[in-house]
């Protein structure tokens, strides 16, 4: 008998530490790595590196402001002389992207539209746009339009392109950016005008982290002379992973 207790006490003792050696690692192999989490504000364009455990990133971009239109020379009798119309704002996007863990996307930030010299209007500003390698365009938040010149209308705000349903959620929205101000004539009565103000993008200052981005330029003002208009602002895309 006290054989085979010690025996049943030894059968016992091993098939516990049997047991304890198989269900310590299956305990262990349940934590799990953490996804990264981060935000990467880009003011310039360049190539991003995804993070690895990354396979999504909330994308929300303004498109680049147009330019303002040059002051010059009225054709009507009694208003001589003209500001040009301010650029229009860049358009806002937001969107969700699917990406790869490690893969390089190309992520563009639009450039201001260049200033109108006297009696020209100016250009339009530059899109912000995220490419895949393969050169495919998932979200463009598309530049302002120029401003007219010489007493023209204001440039038109942007507009832009989001993406569809995703895993990730709903596809984001597109708001267009405002139009700049008109140009405006005057007699020689009156010497000096201000600058046709340029347009805005939507959410500056609460979004957007600095709010002359995606701006569109002043249209050339009068003192007394016409002026060239200034260039508008370049865009912004802010990642979030």
């Amino acid at each position: 008998m006290y054989r085979a207790s010690m025996l049943s006490t030894a059968v016992s003792t091993a098939t516990l530490a049997c047991a304890l050696s198989v269900t310590a690692p299956a305990s262990a192999s349940m934590a799990a790595s953490p996804v990264p989490t981060g935000t990467r504000v880009i003011t310039t364009s360049e190539t991003f590196t995804v993070p690895l455990g990354v396979e999504g990133i909330q994308v929300r971009a303004w498109g680049a402001g147009g330019g303002g239109g040059g002051g010059g020379t009225g054709n009507t009798p009694g208003f001589d002389r003209c500001t040009g119309g301010g650029g229009g704002g860049g358009g806002m996007v937001e969107g969700n992207v699917t990406v790869l863990p490690g893969q390089r996307i190309t992520v563009t930030v639009g450039q201001g539209g260049t200033g109108g010299s006297l009696g020209v209007s100016g250009g339009t500003g530059g899109n912000s746009t995220i490419t895949t390698p393969g050169g495919t365009t998932l979200l463009s938040a598309d530049g302002g339009n120029g401003g007219g010149k010489t007493g023209e209308l204001g440039g038109a705000g942007g507009s832009g392109t989001t993406t569809p349903d995703t895993a990730l959620g709903g596809g984001g929205f597109v708001r267009a950016g405002r139009t700049g101000s008109s140009g405006t004539c005057v007699g020689f009565d009156r010497p000096t005008v201000p600058s046709s103000r340029g347009g805005g993008t939507v959410d500056e200052g609460s979004i957007n982290p600095t709010e002359s981005r995606g701006t569109g330029g002043s249209g050339g003002n009068l003192d007394p002379d016409p002026h060239p208009g200034q260039a508008g602002n370049p865009g912004l895309i802010i990642l979030r992973w």
